[in-house]
């Protein structure tokens, strides 16, 4: 069992620093290319997969623009094709610099101007079911408008969206750096207390058929 322990141990010192994933930024104001649309008005340029190397895909759900606030931030684009800023802002979670989908286990977004608790923020799983929500409020961005914040247990974000009774833009979304796979792989540091488990479930095993076995003589 003491070898267990230290294999385990070893281990998981090794592997651990490698789980810490780093907090990605998408801010309306760094998007190269994509040009604003003014605020209420038609859709000049979408978003689409624009963001995708900071892990945004805004090619799912909605369109959405980005108008001059100030600062910019995103809007979504109603079915008229206009920039109304009630209209969700919605997206997915991608592998940075891909199309292929990816899973995060924290979300933040910051919006405004729009009163406290006026907007939620949803996120999804694979299948597209409901995880959380969380309303906008205190404290206030780097910009100065509210902010939402979810941290989950597991990367299992697959989906987001942003909508509400007030006029609104998002003005910076931050998340912890996608996995990949539609299925999260156990972190690494699990890995080692997982094999402790199953070295430690084996030895009891073993011990076991030890004290089962029976002498008989003839």
């Amino acid at each position: 069992m003491k070898k267990y322990l230290l294999a385990a141990a070893s281990a998981a010192a090794f592997l651990a620093p490698a789980a810490n994933a780093a907090i990605i930024t998408t801010d309306a104001q760094n998007v190269p290319g994509v040009s604003l649309t003014p605020p209420g008005g038609a859709l000049v340029q979408a978003v689409g997969d624009a963001t995708i190397s900071t892990g945004i895909d805004f090619t799912f759900g909605n369109a959405e623009g980005i108008f001059s606030d100030p600062p910019e931030a995103f809007c979504g684009i109603n079915a008229s094709g206009n920039c109304d800023l009630v209209t969700a802002v919605d997206g997915r979670i991608v592998q940075l610099g891909s199309l292929v989908q990816g899973l995060t286990s924290y979300f933040f977004a910051e919006a405004g101007n729009a009163a406290n608790g006026s907007l939620t923020l949803s996120v999804f799983d694979i299948n597209n079911n409901l995880l959380e929500t969380a309303l906008n409020g205190p404290p206030l961005g780097p910009n100065g408008r509210t902010t939402f914040e979810i941290t989950r247990a597991a990367a299992d974000i697959a989906f987001f969206s942003i909508g509400g009774n007030d006029s609104f833009g998002v003005n910076e979304i931050r998340i912890e750096t996608p996995l990949g796979g539609v299925g999260a792989v156990p972190e690494p540091a699990t890995w080692a207390f997982m094999i402790l488990g199953f070295g430690a479930i084996g030895g009891a095993m073993r011990r076991q058929r030890k004290t089962n076995v029976k002498v008989s003589y003839a």
